[in-house]
């Protein structure tokens, strides 16, 4: 394709404007060429403004107008939230400008007007007026702290009608993370000796889930539910089932059934750009969620509290098996790695075994300041 080129400044902006790599390229793959009065670039790729405003306006649609003196400057969330400008752009104070001339650009000035939108007036990130997906969550799970699993027989049901948002809301997004296939990956699963004195060796048979009666009540399952926890390394498994200094333990190395689809959230996912996306607000509040059921999963259980404050993570992994998925990657608050649990107690089966005496435990920590939190809400 031949480039054509054109010298038409005010309305036209550059790849050298922006620093997102794939608007950059985006602009690059449109193959018109020209002199930028925005960044004063020379014989750069250069796209009309108004072709411009169809990719940002999903963009700036996560903004709202502010009502009250106290804001930000359009621009300035834009380049906090998602680097979106360049350095020549940013240098010259012209990012305040440039989003309000893409955003008016090729728009009707009655149209403009009927909006009452100044693009060059002060936004907030948040809508008072609407709960995200994680709002929503957090909503349902501090009003049902109180449910009680064992109050009637139909009382599961219920719960699961209670509001929770459902996997299926956030099924693109779940397919944005993708899923691992455990087939020859290492997974362990370790055990404490709890009486003291004992002679005799965990045996292999001693590795796996325990029994029904013996089973309490966890993040990932009620009382008398087992489900599978493992570990992606023996130290983790280790500090999973809180080894302290001294204390003899036993690990097995887990033979996991290949093919399982497993739901991945070990790692926040981050939305490399946000152009080019559809429906772009809500991915955001699906991974949001997402990243919560994360943190949720991955907060260590404490012995004094009760089982019903396990309800939200207990009714996630619900929706998730009933999503057709064998278990949830996520990642350790404990230890160095990564956790799994299944929900299908034959999925995985202890093939070796080790004992060890664990020699050390290691902590680092940081000092809080007079009006921090004795409690994080989050690992």
């Amino acid at each position: 394709m031949v480039s054509r080129s054109y010298l038409h400044p005010p309305s036209f902006a550059c790849h050298r404007c922006f620093a997102d790599k794939q608007l950059v390229e985006w602009i690059k793959q449109q193959d018109t060429k020209g002199n930028c009065s925005w960044c004063s670039a020379r014989n750069v790729y250069v796209v009309p403004l108004n072709s411009l405003g169809k990719w940002f306006e999903p963009v700036v649609e996560l903004y709202h107008p502010s009502d009250s003196p106290q804001g930000d400057g359009l621009a300035d969330l834009l380049q906090g939230d998602w680097k979106i400008f360049s350095n020549r752009i940013m240098d010259k104070g012209l990012a305040r400008d440039l989003v309000g001339a893409i955003m008016e650009a090729g728009v009707d000035p009655k149209d403009l007007m009927a909006s009452g939108i100044d693009y060059g007036g002060l936004f907030h990130s948040s809508n008072p007026y609407h709960s995200t997906l994680e709002e929503i969550w957090e909503e349902r799970a501090d009003n049902s702290s109180g449910f009680d699993p064992d109050e009637s027989e139909g009382s599961k049901l219920e719960y699961e009608d209670e509001g929770f948002p459902r996997l299926d809301e956030v099924q693109f997004a779940v397919e944005d993370r993708g899923t691992i296939y455990l087939d020859d990956s290492a997974l362990y699963r370790a055990r404490i000796y709890t009486v003291r004195g004992r002679s005799e060796r965990h045996g292999i048979e001693d590795m796996g889930a325990p029994p029904r009666d013996e089973t309490p009540a966890q993040r990932a399952n009620r009382a008398g539910e087992p489900v599978l926890y493992m570990a992606s390394d023996t130290n983790t498994a280790l500090a999973e089932v809180r080894a302290w200094k001294g204390s003899p333990a036993s690990v097995a190395k887990m033979r996991v059934t290949e093919g399982l689809r497993i739901l991945d959230l070990r790692k926040p996912y981050l939305v490399d750009s946000h152009f080019f996306h559809e429906s772009l607000g809500w991915r955001l509040e699906a991974h949001g969620l997402l990243n919560r059921f994360a943190e949720e999963l991955s907060r260590p259980v404490m012995p004094h509290e009760a089982d019903a404050l396990y309800g939200p993570t207990q009714h996630l992994c619900d929706v998730i098996n009933a999503e057709g998925f064998d278990g949830v990657a996520y990642p350790s608050a404990m230890g160095p790695g990564y956790n799994v649990v299944l929900f299908n107690l034959h999925a995985g089966t202890p093939e070796e075994i080790t004992h060890h005496r664990v020699e050390g435990v290691s902590f680092t920590s940081r000092a809080l300041g007079p009006y921090v939190a004795p409690h994080e809400d989050f690992p």
